[in-house]
């Protein structure tokens, strides 16, 4: 009748706005998940990084230890001259060692397989649960997050990336546990009507 339909229009701001909200919902999941899956390729590749610096940092301090000892020993200079030579050589292929180990190990963690693998490791709960709506924003996710990384990723290099941090996850987490539910409830019919 004529008063359903008066109504029913009389309700359509209310739709609107419910729609914006699951709009928003729905893009903040996917914002998340995909920040999470990133964070979780930045960080395994920065733990290598750092091990290799480490090593870096290991045959530099073992090569000036040497060399000090020489010097502290009065050592004939073309031992000294030898254990300097040696050990530039030795950091000079372990930098190129590491170097190619790196750029190799990005291109692994940003193909096909290393995204997968990421995902699964940041959602195995959810995965494990069968849950769909998971599954379906993975699928929306993945290719974009791969054009992400192949326009950011300089041959496994992911210096031109900055890094997701826990905060900005956690800040994600916050507006769909807090500020979205707050949201529906201003939307609800009774708040609307007031």
């Amino acid at each position: 009748s004529r008063r359903d339909v008066v109504e029913e229009v009389m309700k359509a701001p209310l739709r609107r706005l419910d729609n914006a909200i699951s709009h928003l919902t729905d893009c903040v999941h996917l914002l998340r998940m995909h920040a999470t899956v990133l964070e979780d390729i930045q960080s395994r590749y920065h733990k290598l990084l750092w091990m290799h610096r480490i090593q870096t940092f290991l045959g530099l301090s073992a090569t000036t230890g040497l060399l000090s000892l020489c010097v502290f020993a009065s050592a004939p200079m073309p031992v000294t001259g030898g254990i300097l030579g040696v050990g530039a050589l030795s950091i000079g292929a372990l930098q190129y060692s590491n170097s190619r180990q790196l750029s190799n190990y990005g291109m692994e963690l940003t193909n096909s397989d290393g995204l997968a693998g990421s995902f699964k490791r940041t959602h195995s709960r959810e995965i494990g649960e069968g849950d769909e709506g998971t599954a379906s924003c993975w699928e929306r996710v993945r290719t974009h997050l791969n054009q992400t990384l192949d326009g950011q990723n300089n041959g496994g290099d992911f210096s031109g990336l900055e890094r997701v941090s826990k905060a900005e996850l956690q800040l994600l987490e916050d507006i769909l546990e807090d500020e979205i539910p707050k949201l529906r409830r201003l939307a609800s019919s009774t708040h609307f009507n007031r």
